[in-house]
């Protein structure tokens, strides 16, 4: 006897022949003209050039900060809020809009106001400018490029509205 079990035989043996299966199915699958395999190139994640307002629409707490761009078209009372919510939402042209304090969003003016129980108050009817179009005359600065050329009293302004030219 040589001092090895026989099992240890055995399965050095069943090694040995796995190990070279593995090996020349590993030759045997490399075309012999293939040439050593390039360095993957580094992944470079895209960088946006400016970043997107998130996509919003639905109901927050009022006295949350509104998402930046977005509008409040609603206000309801709502005892989970403490108070009440405000439905926000991204601008279009076309849009009833509620009166708060938030900035008219950029490029848009108010063409119309109406009193509005789904806004607590009164709402805005905003559009993008056109030359030679009727605004109302709110605290909102006039879009760039534009000036008044007359002025009336407006009851579907609740007020004033402005004749607004390119100037």
């Amino acid at each position: 006897m040589n001092g090895t079990s026989r099992w240890s035989r055995i399965l050095g043996k069943l090694a040995a022949f796995v190990g070279t299966a593995v090996i020349g199915g590993l030759i045997a699958a490399t075309p012999a003209g293939a040439a050593p395999a390039a360095a993957p190139a580094p992944v470079v994640a895209a960088t946006p050039a400016t970043p997107a307002a998130p996509l919003f629409s639905g109901w927050i707490c009022a006295g949350t900060p509104v998402p930046a761009g977005h509008v409040i078209t609603s206000i309801r009372q709502d005892s989970g809020c403490g108070g009440y919510s405000w439905f926000v939402q991204l601008p279009q042209n076309g849009l009833w809009i509620c009166q708060t304090q938030l900035p008219l969003p950029p490029g848009y003016v108010v063409t119309s106001i109406r009193q509005d129980s789904g806004c607590a108050g009164y709402s805005w009817w905003i559009q993008y400018p056109q030359n030679g179009m009727w605004i109302c005359q709110t605290q909102h600065p006039l879009p760039p490029g534009y000036v008044v050329v007359s002025t009336r009293q407006d009851s579907g302004c609740n007020g004033y509205s402005w004749f607004i030219r390119l100037g």
